[in-house]
This record gives structure tokens, sequence and C-alpha cells, in this order.
């Protein structure tokens, strides 16, 4: 995921994260974390896309995503509202994966030639080795929702960088811009010693959103 060093000097490159009020979270809060097993109640079960939003707000902050116990289908559904898991191999204690097709939220499904199309679907994988422990997820909505990048910044703060452009390409062509940050691809980034986060925003030419990627890494304590 490519993205534009962020600006220290300026505070630029520290998102904000905080669930209780916008401010600029360190990157060492990120230990102080409930236990995963026990989190229903935690948060309210999403309905809206800016509820699954908020509430992915919540588990990065907290860093329930870096925990293995997290990873249990109660926890999708209290979080984000899942309804389905599709584990992608059998859950180990050092290694989760899965996708995340169906949600209950207010948004409803398409169907294109004849197949139902979720507005919103998840990928994840969390991965724990002797050295470090990693999580990344994406986020991809179908069409455009109430969500925009307005939105997004209302609730991740204003020091983001643009992403690099991409290298354009004779098989991909966007569409034209029809709203101020239409097409924006953003990216809230931080690090220090022991933990990194990356999260990148996409929107479509409306500016309403279009995917989410997050991933997440803490190292070992030496």
């Amino acid at each position: 995921m490519g993205w534009t060093a962020p600006n220290t000097a300026l505070g630029i490159g520290c998102v904000f994260l905080s669930v209780a009020a916008l401010s600029c979270l360190p990157m060492s809060a990120l230990t102080k974390v409930p236990e995963a097993r026990d989190l229903q109640g935690a948060v309210g079960r999403p309905t809206t896309i800016l509820g699954i939003m908020q509430n992915l707000k919540a588990a990065i902050s907290t860093g329930v995503l870096l925990q293995e116990g997290f990873y249990l289908e109660k926890n999708f559904e209290s979080y984000f509202g899942a309804t389905v898991v599709d584990w992608r191999k059998k859950p180990a204690l050092d290694f989760r994966s899965g996708y995340l097709p169906a949600f209950a939220t207010s948004t409803s499904p398409r169907t294109i030639g004849g197949s139902k199309i979720e507005a919103i679907s998840a990928t994840f994988l969390y991965r724990a080795e002797p050295d470090k422990v990693t999580a990344v997820w994406s986020f991809v909505l179908t069409e455009s929702s109430e969500v925009d990048f307005e939105s997004i910044e209302s609730l991740y703060g204003r020091d983001w960088q643009l992403a690099l452009p991409e290298l354009p390409s004779v098989h991909r062509k966007q569409a034209v811009a029809t709203r101020p940050h239409g097409n924006s691809h953003i990216v809230y980034a931080g690090s220090d010693d022991r933990q990194s986060y990356e999260i990148e925003f996409r929107f479509y030419p409306n500016a309403t959103l279009l995917t989410v990627d997050v991933a997440l890494e803490r190292k070992a304590h030496p």
C-alpha cells in the first residue's frame, strides 16, 4: 500500500483514533486492550455502513484486531454486523483468515445478472509469528452509500496523506469525479518502536466510500 511520507514535524501521519474524542493516539495506546474473548457489548451492533466504520475505528484504537481471541463469529457480528463467515482455512491459534460476504445493514443488496451482490463485504487475515503479530482487513462497498469523504474525515481526522498515484493502465479507466474528493485515495499511517498501522480509504467518483484497507503490526517484546 503506497503512501506519501508523513510530515511528523507538523503532526501529519498521526491518525485520530480515540473512541471517546478525536485526539491523536500514540501507538503505545494500542497495547491497552480488553480481553478479546469477552467483547460482546463492547460496541453496539451496527445497522448501517457508517456504524461499521465507527466500530472499525474502535477495533483499531483498542487493538483487538491484533488479538487471536477477537477472531470469533460472535465478535464479527457484534462489531461489524456480519451474518456469514466463510473461513478460508481451519482456525488455528496463530492464524485466522476468512471472508465476510453478508452484513445486517439497512443498505439493500443489488441484483446483477440474477445474482445478489451485497452492499459491503470484507476479508481478514490474522497471523501470530514468533517476532510479531499482524492483522490485515479489507472492506469493499459495491455501490454508493451514506458514507462519503466528509464522513471518514470526521471519524478519523484531517491528518491524512494522499496515496501515491497508481500507474496508468490501458485495462483500467477511471470515471471523472463528480464531487470534490471524488476518486480520492488517502492514507492514515503511523508507527513507533513496537507497532505500526496503515489505513487506506478509496472513494467513488461521487466521493462516497469504495474500499477500506487496514494493516496493523505489533512486534513481540524484546
